[in-house]
C-alpha cells in the first residue's frame, strides 16, 4: 500500500479552520490586528479573520440538525433529476456530522469544518455563504478515480444556507452533485 498524501493535508486543513474561535467583544479590535468586524442591520457583530489560513471566513454559530436529502448530478450523462437521499445530520459551530444513503446506494458518511464568507439578517431571514471542507467515506471509482484507492477521500466545497426562524435549508456543492438538505435549528 503506497502514502496517499491527499487525505492528511485534507487532515490537516481541517485543524487548521477548525482552531479556537476569537472571542466575539463588544470592544473594537486593536490597531493593525489581523481581525475586522462584519456588521448589518439586525446582525451581530462578526469577527472575521483576514488570515490566508482561514480564508478570510468566521466560524458558523449556525447550529442545527439535517433532516432529508436531495441531490442533483449535473454534469453526469444520465437526465437531470433529483434523487432522495435521506440523509440525517449535525452541526454545532463549526464542526458537523452527516450521513445518507448516496446515489449509487450506498451508505455515505461525511465530516468536516463550515466557515462562512458572508451573513445577511432582517429580521427572523437570515443568508449565509459560506464553504466546507472535511473527509467523505463511501464512493468507489464512479465519484473520481482517486476513490479506487482510499476508502476516505478530501473534499471541499461551497454552501448557502436559508434560514426562517428555526428552519431552513442549504444549497452545496461538493464533486459532481449539487445538493439539497433541510434543517431545523437550535
Amino acid at each position: 500500500m503506497t502514502f496517499q498524501p491527499t487525505p492528511v493535508l485534507a487532515v490537516v486543513l481541517l485543524l487548521i479552520l477548525a482552531g479556537p474561535t476569537p472571542a466575539r467583544s463588544q470592544e473594537p479590535p486593536p490597531a493593525g490586528s489581523p481581525v475586522r468586524r462584519l456588521e448589518a442591520p439586525d446582525t451581530l457583530p462578526r469577527e472575521t479573520s483576514r488570515s490566508w489560513w482561514s480564508l478570510w471566513s468566521h466560524s458558523s454559530t449556525h447550529d442545527r440538525f439535517y433532516l432529508g436529502t436531495w441531490t442533483l448530478h449535473p454534469f453526469g450523462d444520465d437526465p437531470l433529476q433529483w434523487q432522495t437521499n435521506n440523509g440525517l445530520g449535525v452541526q454545532y459551530r463549526s464542526l458537523f456530522a452527516f450521513t445518507c444513503k448516496n446515489s449509487f446506494d450506498r451508505r455515505t458518511y461525511v465530516a468536516g469544518v463550515e466557515r462562512i464568507w458572508f451573513e445577511a439578517h432582517r429580521g427572523g431571514l437570515a443568508v449565509i455563504i459560506g464553504f466546507r471542507v472535511g473527509l467523505i467515506r463511501g464512493y468507489d471509482t464512479e465519484l473520481l478515480q482517486i476513490a479506487g484507492e482510499t476508502p476516505i477521500l478530501p473534499f471541499a466545497g461551497t454552501v448557502a444556507l436559508f434560514r426562517v426562524g428555526p428552519v431552513g435549508g442549504e444549497v452545496s456543492w461538493v464533486y459532481q452533485a449539487v445538493s439539497l438538505v433541510g434543517a431545523v435549528f437550535f
